[in-house]
């Protein structure tokens, strides 16, 4: 498997937030609130199918490589284009992307190296889209931890459901579905000790706490916006030593969709 990107330091919770959209049926700020309900997104008034959004963190020279745009109701036509800015508005770096996929509804970018700025802006354009309004529920922005070994083989990818069942005494299953999220189970078999004590004891912090990680499994992957995942993660091992005295240790987690 390739390199793969795990981030957790979003900006977006910690930032002045504005956007320009002409007009807001949902404010910006409820992309602050880490839920993936389009009752609790961020939504452009009805007919505004462009929007701009401003993330303008607390301390200058922040450093950059991750976005995503999470549960939204953007089609595959739309375009997403991120903008590095220096105080005041010194232009810096920006960079295009698309490739959303029906059913899905997420767009993802990893750059290939990290960068910094004071502020950013995202421009999201999608001019064919039947709601006729953006609904944006979730967006990481911010750096990403690209450990030296990514996911192992015995890494896998699927999905819960909730369902009610119900059984009558003749048998007869009668399910109500409630929701589906996809999971991945994460199995690292080469971090580096010095990655335990920095990216990885960061990473369970924020875990711990219950906010979104956002797991990329193969940063190079032609589909990289059906398999990154982005949501709550739970350790389902400690780290572990599988290599003996080796700068190598192991560590398992299981992600789960953020709904």
């Amino acid at each position: 498997m390739g390199s793969t990107a795990l981030a957790w330091n979003n900006y977006v919770l910690t930032s002045v937030l504005t956007a320009q959209a002409g007009g807001q049926a949902l404010p910006v700020t409820n992309l602050q609130i880490e839920v993936g309900d389009a009752s609790t997104a961020w939504q452009t008034s009805a007919g505004q199918t462009h929007a701009t959004l401003y993330i303008v963190p607390p301390t200058t020279q922040s450093l950059w490589r991750a976005w995503a745009l999470c549960r939204t109701n953007l089609t595959p036509a739309a375009t997403v284009t991120v903008t590095l800015y220096n105080n005041p508005g010194l232009f810096v770096w920006n960079v295009s992307f698309d490739g959303i996929e029906p059913g899905f509804g997420q767009a993802v970018y990893i750059g290939d190296t990290d960068r910094r700025g004071d502020w950013c802006s995202i421009d999201i354009n999608d001019p064919g889209n039947t709601d006729g309004f953006l609904n944006i529920p979730l967006v990481y922005a911010g750096p990403a931890w690209l450990p030296l070994t990514g996911l192992a083989y015995e890494t896998t990818f699927g999905g819960d459901a909730g369902v009610d069942e119900a059984i009558s005494r003749g048998g007869q299953e009668y399910p109500k579905f409630r929701y589906d999220r996809r999971r991945g189970e994460l199995v690292f078999m080469g971090i580096r000790q010095s990655e335990v004590l920095g990216q990885l004891a960061e990473l369970q912090f924020a875990a711990r706490r219950g906010n979104n990680i956002l797991c990329v499994p193969d940063v190079a992957s032609e589909t990289i916006t059906q398999e990154a995942i982005y949501g709550r993660v739970f350790a389902t091992a400690d780290v572990g030593f599988p290599h003996g005295a080796a700068d190598r240790r192991s560590w398992r987690a299981r992600i789960t969709e953020r709904l």
